[in-house]
């Protein structure tokens, strides 16, 4: 991606796209996603996904979650047929639309793009199950994944994103003591252009941190080696909210303090 003409357009937004799904078992739910915009122009994507643990494909909906593990990539506006793919979403249906969510400055939503990114690397790492409906605990799918975006990024889950029928969307896949590794300084626009840049230099860092993990391939591969759930009792890895399957050794599932709802 390509920071310096981003950098130079006005204006910028954080959106969720709604994508009701075109399926009569859904019932009316939609798959929910986050994608950034730069003057109008969708510069990168946030999306959660079920990723098959056998041959690492990813669909925006999966029944099993024996099978299948709930994932989070990220897509840049200039791969995968460019910023038409990404504004489409996963379904590209013509009944997607979208809710601004933030509008801010160019460094403003830098800063919360790559506390989204940091977020999704974590969600990877926890080997989560996908569970498509749980009418008991509640769903871990994407909706899970987007709400989890918004609580990272530190932008209200206003009441027209919370009026979308998405369930799994009362799940937040980070602790509840979640602190960013990113900042962005009240008195950034106070400091030198040398410091600027020495805080700008600490951000791009943390994207080739993550980055790299986070494209759909590198996420598909750690899919398919992480170690596949077992069903578990009700012990101790059933925490508030925790997905339906725990692995029965602790190794992976749901960290403690995770899966709450706010």
């Amino acid at each position: 991606m390509q920071l310096e003409g981003v950098m130079a357009d006005p204006v910028f937004q954080i959106r969720v796209l709604v994508e009701p799904l075109d399926h009569p078992a859904a019932l009316g739910a939609a798959h929910t996603g986050i994608v950034i915009y730069a003057d109008d122009e969708p510069i990168m994507a946030f999306q959660g996904v079920a990723v098959d643990r056998e041959n690492g494909q990813w669909q925006a909906v999966a029944i099993d979650p024996m099978e299948n593990t709930l994932r989070a990539f990220v897509i840049p506006g200039d791969v995968f047929g460019g910023s038409d793919k990404i504004a489409g979403g996963i379904t590209g249906n013509e009944d997607n639309y979208e809710i601004v969510v933030f509008e801010g400055s160019a460094e403003e939503v830098l800063v919360k793009m790559l506390n989204g990114m940091e977020a999704a690397a974590f969600m990877n790492d926890q080997n989560l199950p996908y569970v498509v409906a749980d009418i008991v605990q509640s769903s871990q799918n994407s909706n899970s994944v987007m709400r989890t975006f918004l609580e990272a990024m530190d932008i209200e889950y206003s009441d027209e994103v919370e009026s979308v029928f998405a369930p799994g969307d009362g799940r937040i896949l980070i602790p509840l003591e979640w602190e960013a590794r990113i900042n962005l300084p009240e008195n950034f626009n106070e400091l030198t252009p040398d410091q600027q840049n020495e805080i700008m230099q600490e951000w791009i860092e943390v994207m080739q941190e993550v980055g790299p993990k986070l494209a759909p391939n590198a996420v598909a591969e750690q899919a398919t080696t992480d170690p596949a759930p077992e069903k578990s009792d009700a012990d101790s890895l059933y925490y508030d909210r925790a997905p339906i399957y725990a692995p029965a050794d602790g190794g992976g599932g749901v960290a403690p303090g995770m899966g709450f709802e706010r």
